[in-house]
């Protein structure tokens, strides 16, 4: 009776032996309950999946809009102080040949007057070529200080949904514009640089609108806001400004399965005509990696997506300031 203990006057109670107390079973998966749980998570994460991409391409798409409207600001704002927009591109003119003039024009873009606009006026310290429409000077590339403010990267000029700085090698544009016409090819010129040279220089996802063939001669009716060494003031813009484009995006060419073509340096690339339509990504179109859309800054500073499918003319007549013509963008 060792393992009796008396409980008051008259009760026993009989203890549980020791050896009795102990862990209690448990329960678990088994195999096929744990693959049911991970065949239903895994279907979850591909029905949301669709989704988590399409909110982060919305909110890329939406900074690549504000992106859009400070530029455009920006060069209103330079058309406050100067009277006019800033050239869209300081080369030759009449039109030649990069190579038969670098020395004597400095090749640098709309993007680089606009700096101070958009609080980068230590950048624009930096580069010693006059800016101004109607003054020549040499290359910019042929300046330290200028080849050093070109290094900066400038995160409005660059779109989210686009990497500006993956392409082949030895592709990144010094230099890039219009510059003749051959029968009905429209031929462009421009300066590359190796990828060691080039690949630390800043880029652009936007060009300013040049209309169908920029101030190439034989395209008068069709110019845009930006030609190479415009003077463009909004009064010249006859067609309305929100009936004109004003910049819009590029990808630098990129064909289904292949690399990026080219990188488009902020400093020597700042126009593209829509001679080539709108959406394919070529080198020489407006085209971005939003699905579907391509987006514009407008004139009077506003900003839309404008589908990859807008009939061509009136494509080409909402590029051009002065045709006469009003288009829709529907």
């Amino acid at each position: 009776m060792s393992d009796l203990v008396k409980i008051g006057p008259t009760r026993l109670r009989r203890l549980p032996p020791f050896h009795s107390v102990g862990p209690q079973p448990t329960t678990g998966f088994t195999l096929v309950e744990l693959l049911v749980v991970i065949a239903i998570i895994g279907l979850l994460i591909a029905l949301l999946l669709p989704a988590v991409q399409a909110a982060r391409e919305a909110a890329r798409r939406a900074q690549c809009s504000n992106n859009l409207k400070q530029i455009a600001i920006a060069a209103h704002s330079f058309h406050d102080t100067q009277g006019r927009f800033p050239a869209g591109m300081l080369a030759p003119l009449p039109h030649a040949t990069w190579g038969s003039s670098s020395t004597t024009n400095q090749g640098i873009s709309v993007l680089a007057s606009i700096l101070p606009q958009i609080e980068q006026n230590n950048v624009r310290g930096l580069i010693r070529q006059n800016l101004d429409a109607n003054v020549r000077e040499g290359r910019w590339y042929g300046d330290t200080s200028t080849v050093q403010a070109s290094r900066t990267r400038i995160r409005t000029y660059e779109c989210p949904s686009t990497d500006p700085y993956t392409h082949k090698p030895n592709q990144t544009l010094l230099v890039h514009y219009p510059y003749s016409v051959t029968g009905t090819i429209l031929n462009f010129t421009g300066v590359l640089t190796t990828d060691s040279a080039g690949l630390g220089m800043g880029r652009t996802s936007y060009l300013g609108v040049a209309g169908y063939g920029s101030n190439v001669p034989g395209f008068e009716s069709r110019r845009g806001i930006f030609l190479t060494r415009s003077k463009t003031r909004l009064a010249d813009i006859g067609d309305g400004t929100s009936n004109t484009l004003m910049f819009g995006e590029t990808v630098g060419g990129r064909l289904p399965g292949q690399p990026r073509e080219f990188g488009m340096t902020w400093m020597g690339c700042g126009l593209m005509v829509t001679a080539f339509g709108l959406g394919p990504k070529d080198w020489a179109n407006f085209a971005s990696e939003h699905p579907g859309v391509v987006q514009f800054a407008l004139a009077d500073g506003s900003v839309r997506p404008i589908s990859v499918t807008m009939d061509f003319p009136a494509y080409v007549s909402v590029s051009a300031m002065q045709d006469g013509k009003v288009a829709t963008f529907d």
